[in-house]
């Protein structure tokens, strides 16, 4: 899972991370050689149109293959500020087409 931005991954994931380290490991599963799928689950409170723009083009200048956005589903979520949020609607098909030709495969996957 790629979470965040690397300017925002901290804020987003609510504690102490290193981006580098997710940057390292980033790199790591894609120069193994294994098959590999990254995805972020977006939410409207934490992310924007600007930060899934910028995971993405991270994603594609390490050359990510498959990536899939995925709706964030309140089920089993134990922060009630994240269960009661706006609609999502920063995953439309129009958006996503803007930058889907940065993979060879992009799945949108809707709650």
């Amino acid at each position: 899972d790629i979470k965040a931005p690397v300017h925002k991954y901290c804020a987003i994931v609510q504690r102490k991370a290193q981006p580098t380290k997710v940057l390292s490991s980033l790199a790591m599963i894609i120069d193994s050689g294994i098959d590999y799928e990254f995805r972020t689950t977006v939410h409207p409170k934490l992310h924007s149109r600007e930060d899934i723009l910028d995971i993405s083009h991270l994603l594609a200048s390490y050359g990510v293959k498959r990536y899939a956005l995925q709706e964030f589903r309140s089920r089993g979520c134990i922060d009630t500020e994240l269960n009661v949020s706006p609609p999502n609607e920063l995953l439309t098909k129009e958006f996503v087409h803007t930058f889907k030709s940065h993979f060879c495969a992009l799945e949108l996957r809707c709650a």
